[in-house]
C-alpha cells in the first residue's frame, strides 16, 4: 500500500490474490519451518490464529488495512 493515493504499484505484474498470500504466510512459513502440525486450522494442529473484524480474502485489498483484530490465540491459548 502507498502512502500516496492513486499512486503506481511498484511492481504490478508481481500481484498475487489475497488468498494466495494469505496461504503463504500460514501453510507456505509451516512447511518452510517443518512443523506439519501448524499452518492449517484442523483438529489435532497447533492453533496460533487471529480473528478479523472481516474476511481478508473476500474483501477489497484496499479494506484489508481497515480490518480490525477482534481476538488471537497462540498455541490454543486465546491471548486477546
Amino acid at each position: 500500500r502507498h502512502l500516496e493515493p492513486g499512486a503506481e504499484p511498484l511492481l504490478p505484474d508481481e500481484r498475487i490474490v489475497s488468498a494466495a498470500a494469505f496461504a503463504a504466510y500460514t501453510q507456505g512459513i509451516a512447511a518452510q519451518a517443518l512443523t506439519p502440525d501448524r499452518g492449517t486450522l484442523q483438529i489435532g494442529q497447533v492453533a496460533d490464529a487471529v480473528w478479523l473484524s472481516g474476511n481478508p480474502i473476500e474483501v477489497p485489498a484496499t479494506q484489508i488495512p481497515e480490518l480490525t483484530v477482534r481476538a488471537t490465540w497462540l498455541s490454543g491459548e486465546r491471548t486477546f
